[in-house]
């Protein structure tokens, strides 16, 4: 049994359109943070009204609201007042495109999505080669970093900043395992570029993000012989390749090895990032029960009031001094709202790993969804992820996906049929692979 994929309708375009165009505007810096407006035309130009949360969504919002009135109740230790409020409200602008967007057709948006991705990709190959910020000179006209032309030099595509570049990799290579191409050698292809623009991003906590994407990828997977045969022949193909290119005199190992080792070796070295997050950690806790500041702990100071911290209480290092961020979104968030606040956002990562752990193999939706949530949660510990409007768009259109799926799954049992289930949504390819399986 076969269906085919559904027309993508005009709606679907406008959405796809109107998150492209929020990608590059929001990078060109036009109309500033507030290019989240963007996100809000598909709901005025078709709207469908539905009210209706899933679970992450009700923690998402509760969260959101609850910031909401602890910054005005404690606006007086806020830094940069108009900032915090702006971020809020761009939280629920986000919040509200997200919801409406889940109504329309998933599969076409993860599909443009991957497509995207890929292309952003390509240009990602010759950032690497060039070691030149192509895209990010060509849309605002300054480079993004000053180790262009280095050994050190990162990609960072259309989003300014290599960590950024390397959280949204991650999202957008998880729309490829989600709706993979029907050809397995142009899929085997795409997937090695992404793992390529990766590499040369050269984000050690997306690496970590990443490894443990695959990994949880692979062990739903893994209980079935044909995908194990699957993954053998993905690893053939890639020796294959790289035999090709030492024989031309390419030592694409070597490079990528090496790559990696500085990387790694700069962890190990207790850099200006690893001696920030570890000084802030322990001057806050300091703070929250040496010096008694309990109320702070609990319910927080309001939003941005992490900045407030860290200009009080800077990390010097000789004759450097730090007083910027936290550099730790979760350690941020408990400055900001307090411990109740940490609870409820970290409320959706337990959530993304109950969802994971119930759902079967065939549902790649959810697996796409909860895994990519995983990786982003453990992305932004190491920086403030929730200051981006980019990033919480995509950690906001994953909850929307996995609150989604869920729906689809309470649909499953209320039939008491998985072939229903499957058949009433979008996932063709997976038809394809029941079908492959009941043959073997």
């Amino acid at each position: 049994m076969k269906l085919k994929d559904k027309k993508v309708d005009n709606i679907s375009i406008i959405i796809i359109t109107s998150i492209l165009f929020y990608l590059l505007i929001l990078e060109a810096n036009l109309i500033g943070n507030f290019a989240v407006i963007i996100l809000l035309l598909p709901i005025a130009l078709h709207p469908k009204i539905s009210f209706k949360l899933g679970r992450m969504e009700k923690y998402l919002m509760v969260y959101i609201i609850y910031g909401f009135i602890l910054t005005i109740i404690r606006y007086k230790q806020v830094y940069n007042l108009k900032n915090a409020f702006n971020l809020l409200f761009e939280y629920i602008i986000v919040f509200v495109a997200c919801h409406f967007v889940k109504n329309y057709d998933w599969s076409t948006i993860v599909k443009w999505l991957r497509n995207f991705g890929l292309l952003l990709c390509g240009f990602g190959i010759g950032e690497g080669v060039f070691k030149f910020p192509i895209l990010h000179y060509w849309l605002t006209g300054s480079y993004a970093t000053q180790t262009y032309g280095t050994d050190s030099f990162r990609i960072c595509l259309i989003f300014g900043r290599p960590i950024l570049c390397g959280t949204m990799l991650l999202f957008l290579w998880g729309a490829l395992y989600c709706k993979p191409f029907k050809n397995s050698i142009i899929n085997f292809l795409a997937h090695g570029i992404f793992i390529l623009n990766i590499l040369m991003n050269k984000s050690r906590s997306c690496w970590i993000a990443f490894a443990l994407m695959v990994v949880l990828i692979v062990c739903k997977k893994c209980r079935k012989c044909r995908v194990r045969l699957k993954y053998f022949k993905i690893l053939l193909m890639l020796f294959v390749l790289v035999a090709m290119l030492e024989i031309l005199g390419i030592d694409a190992v070597g490079k990528i090895y090496n790559s990696v080792a500085d990387r790694i070796k700069g962890s190990l070295e207790a850099g200006t990032g690893q001696i920030v997050r570890i000084e802030n950690m322990i001057s806050s806790f300091n703070y929250w029960f040496k010096e008694e500041n309990y109320l702070d702990f609990l319910i927080g100071g309001g939003k941005n009031y992490s900045i407030t911290f860290m200009n009080a209480h800077p990390v010097y290092k000789g004759n450097w001094k730090w007083e910027g961020v936290m550099d730790n979104q979760y350690l941020s968030i408990i400055h900001d709202f307090g411990i109740v606040g940490f609870v409820i956002f970290f409320g959706i990562v337990i959530v993304a790993m109950e969802r994971f752990i119930k759902c079967t193999s065939y549902d790649v939706f959810s697996i796409y969804a909860n895994t990519t949530l995983l990786g982003l949660s453990i992305c932004i510990f190491f920086y403030e992820g929730l200051n981006y409007p980019l990033i919480f768009w995509a950690i906001f259109m994953t909850i929307e996906m996995s609150d989604f799926a869920e729906q689809k799954g309470l649909i499953c049992k209320n039939v008491n049929s998985e072939m229903n289930c499957i058949a009433s949504g979008d996932k063709i390819n997976i038809l394809e692979d029941m079908s492959e399986e009941n043959k073997a």
